[in-house]
């Protein structure tokens, strides 16, 4: 297991699995890109009042497929929400970071938005 590898599956472990945004902050850089069909951010303000608006909803995840190349980790999997209308739904999702630095600098989620947006009331 690579660095890139390491460092992703820390984010995923806290944030999918503990359900928790706690630490996370400690994982990217201060100018890390998120880029979402529903979100984009620019620092790691933003990135995290993204990941404080969608991490609570989390209740479980099923990885599908993971892939590392040097610098970028792809993750194919399903996300599984409670989100604040109470109906639960699930997502197929692809994420494509990257990695520099011990730190992530770049996210792009790739998920279809029509079921979340009606969910999240956006």
């Amino acid at each position: 297991m690579g660095q890139a590898l390491d460092i992703v599956n820390r984010f995923y472990n806290l944030a999918n699995e503990h359900q928790t945004t706690e630490g996370l902050d400690q994982l990217v850089a201060d100018d890390v890109r998120f880029q979402g069909p529903l979100a984009a951010a620019s620092n790691a303000t933003e990135w995290m009042g993204i990941m404080t608006q969608f991490v609570p909803g989390v209740t479980g995840w099923n990885v599908l497929q993971q892939f590392e190349n040097a610098d970028s980790v792809c993750t194919i999997y399903e996300l599984s929400l409670v989100p604040p209308n109470g109906n639960a739904l699930t997502v197929p999702m692809a994420e494509w970071i990257r990695v520099f630095d011990g730190k992530i600098v770049e996210q792009t989620v790739y998920y279809d938005a029509r079921p979340v947006a009606e969910a999240y009331g956006m």
